[in-house]
């Protein structure tokens, strides 16, 4: 093990075990020999992707963040992880402490995969938000909640803008997904982390309190608010069982992971993304109600043609269970009833693109 120490304020030691590299970080008061706190995150013996420029490593609530510079923007390259772990049985609360989910309430879980935020919790109640309220009036800036300073939660488009920079929705999941089975489970499809964004599958904790798809599922918040803005949020992420980068919505009172991105005011000059409703990318197709105990309908929006759209609906261990061709219909009912319940991707082709949504059954 080696250690050193950064004066004054807090303190950084090292080590290896079992061919994976540790950090920790000792936050430290008078008299020197105590510690506030200690936290160790995994980080890959190898970072691909460059640190931002001017700006390597933010030290925020006790853990080290690295940051990697992905095209124009600027990103965290671990889930965040500040706040008081508040039991799954619980919601989080407006109460001026910062409060997060460990999945399965293992605190060891949160300093791997970071924690899980309900969004209102992530963006702090800004403008009365809460999971089942929208804000009022819309953020016409920046949205910081639980970030540090100078860092935000990123809009729907910002997420968009990282999946056209790596080539389209097809590919971008592997190409930020972290390689291998450290974390992942397999096959872990074309995991590269190309870029050095590592999305790691910390999984969710949904409304009923429970956890699910450690392993499997890296979900990320947006600050965008749904097609139901008083309860619906756009998300982003990717899957161990497939290339393509997943998106769609989620309730509220879920709980996900967490990434900012640096302030494009303090980037290069450019101004402040408003989040106002003309800016927010939208996607072209929604799927409702997710999640579903048995139906879900699909919408497309936009100028489809509506004569070729083909519906493949995957369950997460890339098994198509259902295959369908659309013919003129801009609105269509499909039937789950039959299916087991859990997590499901539903991929629409129209025009020669292709969007991945998720879908949930649950009883």
């Amino acid at each position: 093990m080696k250690n050193f120490s950064l004066l004054l304020l807090f303190g950084l030691s090292v080590f290896t075990a079992s061919a994976q590299t540790y950090i920790g970080i000792d936050i430290q008061i008078k008299p020197p020999s105590t510690i506030l706190h200690k936290r160790f995150i995994a980080i890959p013996d190898t970072l691909p992707g460059g640190a931002c420029n001017g700006i390597s490593i933010v030290v925020y609530g006790g853990d080290i963040l690295y940051t990697v510079e992905i095209g124009s923007q600027c990103w965290f390259k671990n889930n965040l992880s500040v706040g008081t772990k508040i039991n799954s049985n619980q919601n989080q609360t407006d109460n001026g402490i910062i409060e997060k989910y460990c999945y399965d309430d293992l605190d060891s879980l949160c300093k791997v995969y970071g924690g899980l935020y309900q969004w209102s919790e992530m963006v702090q109640y800004l403008n009365g938000a809460n999971n089942t309220t929208n804000w009022n009036p819309i953020p016409t800036g920046d949205v910081q909640g639980i970030c540090p300073g100078g860092w935000h939660i990123p809009t729907n488009g910002e997420w968009g803008a990282l999946v056209t920079y790596l080539g389209g929705v097809g590919v971008a999941g592997g190409m930020i997904k972290e390689k291998g089975y450290t974390h992942y489970l397999f096959p872990n499809t074309a995991a590269t982390n190309s870029v050095g964004f590592t999305a790691l599958p910390a999984g969710e904790r949904w409304s009923n309190g429970n956890f699910y798809y450690k392993g499997k599922d890296a979900i990320f918040w947006t600050v965008s608010p749904g097609y139901n803005p008083n309860t619906d949020v756009y998300y982003r992420g990717a899957s161990y069982s497939i290339a393509a980068s997943t998106n769609g919505q989620f309730y509220k009172v879920t709980g996900l992971s967490t990434r900012c991105l640096k302030d494009r005011s303090l980037n290069n000059g450019l101004k402040s993304t408003l989040i106002s409703e003309g800016e927010v990318e939208k996607p072209s197709m929604l799927i409702y109600p997710n999640p579903t105990n048995g139906n879900f309908t699909l919408l497309l929006k936009g100028d489809h043609d509506l004569e070729n759209v083909e519906v493949k609906v995957y369950t997460m261990d890339g098994v198509m269970v259902m295959n369908e061709r659309l013919h003129g219909e801009k609105q269509h009912e499909f039937s789950m009833v039959d299916f087991s319940d859990g997590l499901y991707f539903v991929m629409v082709t129209a025009d020669g693109s292709t969007e991945i949504l998720k879908l949930i059954k649950m009883k």
